[in-house]
């Protein structure tokens, strides 16, 4: 393939970097919290959910993408621990 295909190739293979960085990021940052947060519930390693609020948090670390209440959000594991904080009882 020419050099297109090995851009591509380049992007995809960094596009997965990060999600393996993200998941690995999200995993420390909350392991940290496990007891002060102990309300996650781990389908998936790439998908977590827990009651926020009065409403079900889904969240993806390893895209970085949260949804709560109809709207989706995105950020860093500490911006998602912030969301959390405050809107926590």
């Amino acid at each position: 393939m020419g050099d297109m295909g090995d851009i591509f190739r380049a992007w995809d293979e960094y596009k997965r970097q990060v999600k393996v960085d993200n998941l690995a990021a999200a995993t420390t940052q909350f392991s940290a919290w496990e007891g002060a947060m102990p309300d996650w519930t781990r389908h998936t390693e790439y998908h977590w959910s827990r009651p926020l609020a009065g409403a079900r948090m889904d969240y993806w670390p390893s895209t970085g993408k949260w949804r709560w209440r109809g709207k989706t959000y995105r950020g860093t594991p500490y911006d998602t621990a912030r969301f959390i904080a405050k809107r926590e009882d």
